[in-house]
């Protein structure tokens, strides 16, 4: 019976001793044979083809363990915007001198992959003790979505008899950080009749928009924390030489939900000359260092010049003739023609002749849709009977900028007769004349008026 009394270090001594019987022959040339036991013969054939130690148990109470945490690298336990903790994959190498068989994975030389693990919700791995005696390093294989592969980070640890467990945790320094994925948002800005066709002469400056975060968690941009609903930033936009746009940096915004949302400069309007168009747009960012794009049209605001026409005691005039032109220079000038859409040089009121309009038993006529940028000359063409017509233009200049809507009061006074010399024709000649303009402008006052002094031969 031969059996094991001191086992190596790592493994239990053999339980089951060898056994063999030597018995009397006369027919051996030793005078003697021996008989194993067929356990032991299988144990003896096995070290006979070179298979030491293949029913050597190992000392599985030496077994050693690990545990590992993921953290977001700014945040720590909480990872940033729609990003995860969970499923990072780990990947341990072993370093020891011989091979080492982990659990239900392969077999690994050194220098080999001998055991994989993810994390879970919380970030977190913890091993059992099913590590034997020897070197391992730990390092990330994949990262958890959200974030991006930490290459540097790598722990390794050797079980021995005096020490088998270790952890590379939050709460000692070690855990592994991660950055997350970062990226950018571009806004296209386009008039909504012109698309992709909209150029430089667009007056679109000036319009900003916000970006809100819409993610599961708070995101860190520039330092600072933003959570759910709070405003990252806003852009401005400008012309960049091929279109209206304004972008972030492609590394600016972390993995996560947001929400781009013109902002409104005046009641209804992003900007002087453009209605606000209320579409939100949801962005998610998910691949680093790329530009999401968001296109985002408005309507240009149509403008209005409104004239009405009254006498010297407040009465309605019908029969007066106004023209309105047009200029983009204010020197070169032309009538407005009749439209049916916002255009330029165009206006949209029915009724239009010759980029004219006459005043009905109202006393009012509006020129209505006009491009709201361009410069405009009125002018009374034709007084009503028995009234002294305006002398030169009744307003010349841009619409106002508050709301593109012009009003202008205009007052006309009778002609009175006498008889000329050697005629006995009778000639209209002014009493006086006074215009009102109301509303702001660029040209004129908020308030005017032309007086007009009588005139006699």
């Amino acid at each position: 019976s031969i059996t094991e009394i001191v086992n190596p270090l790592g493994y239990v001594v053999v339980s089951q001793p060898l056994q063999c019987s030597i018995i009397p022959d006369p027919n051996s040339p030793h005078g003697a044979t021996y008989a194993w036991t067929p356990d032991s013969l299988k144990v003896m054939g096995d070290l006979l083809n070179g298979n030491w130690g293949v029913y050597e148990p190992i000392d599985t109470d030496l077994f050693g363990s690990f545990s590992v945490d993921k953290i977001d690298a700014a945040t720590g336990t909480t990872p940033q915007g729609d990003a995860t903790l969970a499923g990072a994959k780990f990947e341990v190498i072993n370093n020891s001198t011989n091979s080492v068989k982990i659990g239900d994975f392969a077999e690994a030389a050194p220098g080999e992959v001998c055991y994989e693990f993810v994390t879970d919700a919380a970030g977190h791995f913890a091993s059992d003790k099913i590590f034997p005696l020897g070197s391992y390093t730990v390092r990330e294989k994949t990262p958890p979505d959200g974030f991006t592969l930490n290459t540097t980070w790598e722990k390794s640890f050797t079980v021995t008899k005096e020490q088998s467990d270790f952890a590379f945790t939050v709460n000692n320094g070690n855990a592994c950080p991660n950055s997350p994925i970062l990226g950018g948002i571009k806004i296209i800005k386009q008039d909504e009749d012109l698309g992709s066709g909209t150029g430089a002469d667009a007056p679109l400056d000036g319009i900003s928009f916000s970006i809100i975060n819409m993610s599961t968690n708070p995101v860190v941009v520039d330092g600072k924390t933003y959570h759910k609903g709070d405003t990252v930033l806003s852009l401005t936009i400008n012309w960049d030489g091929a279109q209206w746009s304004a972008a972030t940096a492609a590394d600016l915004l972390p993995y996560g939900t947001y929400l781009v949302k013109e902002n409104e400069a005046k009641p209804g309007m992003a900007n002087d000359y453009y209605e606000l168009n209320p579409t939100e747009h949801t962005v998610k960012i998910r691949n680093g260092s790329a530009i999401v794009e968001v296109v985002h049209t408005d309507k240009l605001h149509p403008g209005k010049i409104e004239i009405e026409k009254v006498d010297p005691l407040g009465r309605h005039l019908a029969g007066a003739k106004f023209c309105l032109e047009w200029s983009e220079d204010g020197s070169n000038w032309q009538p407005v023609v009749a439209a049916t859409s916002l255009t330029k040089g165009g206006c949209t009121t029915p009724g239009l002749v010759d980029g004219c309009l006459t005043t009905a038993q109202d006393g009012v006529i509006a020129f209505e849709g006009l491009y709201p940028t361009l410069h405009y000359k009125l002018t009374e063409v034709e007084a009503p009977d028995g009234y002294v017509l305006l002398e030169g233009a009744a307003f010349e200049g841009k619409l106002p900028l508050d709301d593109l809507i012009l009003t202008i009061t205009v007052h006309n006074s009778p002609g009175f007769t006498f008889p000329t010399t050697g005629s006995n024709s009778l000639r209209l000649l002014p009493v006086f004349g006074m215009l009102l303009i109301g509303g702001a402008s660029v040209a004129i006052m908020s308030t005017m008026s032309v007086h007009r002094r009588r005139r006699r031969k």
